[in-house]
């Protein structure tokens, strides 16, 4: 951009009739810079510096004290964001990952429980230990159980 359009004075109406956003929009993104030149009493902004704020992305976006054409663009833009991070399996679906973590965690318990048959056949082991050793697989089983219960609380929000 040369030197003379890039210090050019724009309004916030022209700034929102160049770049398509809601005046709104535009004062919120120029909040942070100082207006250098008035233009019919109202304050105006080197082009240059304004778009270059205009175009900043920005991370805290509140998407409800958008204006509603902008709010319905934002929700648009995140559910597509949210398709396609699906479609690269970058985010999967909670009820995925429940299925497969109840299937591993089936599979888990299936092996475990089948460890007091395994020791019996292979060690002779009396019949008290084996009790013991199903106490055991059965606490220990049902700690794990509490923790995933509570650890499924903390990311459900429950």
């Amino acid at each position: 951009m040369s030197n003379d359009l890039a210090k050019t004075a724009v309004s916030l109406r022209r700034l929102a009739a160049l770049t398509g956003l809601h005046r709104d929009t535009i004062r919120r993104r120029l909040e942070d810079i100082e207006p250098r030149h008035k233009l019919g009493g109202h304050p105006a902004y080197e082009l240059a510096e304004a778009l270059r704020a205009i175009c900043k992305p920005s991370s805290n976006v509140d998407p409800e004290a958008l204006p509603p054409a902008d709010r319905k663009a934002w929700y648009e833009s995140e559910l597509k964001r949210r398709q396609l991070q699906v479609n690269d399996r970058e985010l999967i679906l909670a009820a995925e990952v429940e299925r497969v973590v109840a299937t591993a965690f089936a599979a888990l318990a299936q092996g475990l429980r089948s460890i007091p048959d395994i020791i019996e056949r292979r060690c002779a082991v009396g019949p008290e230990t084996l009790e013991q050793i199903e106490r055991i697989i059965d606490a220990e089983m049902d700690a794990m159980a509490d923790r995933l219960e509570r650890l499924g609380g903390k990311v459900g929000g429950t």
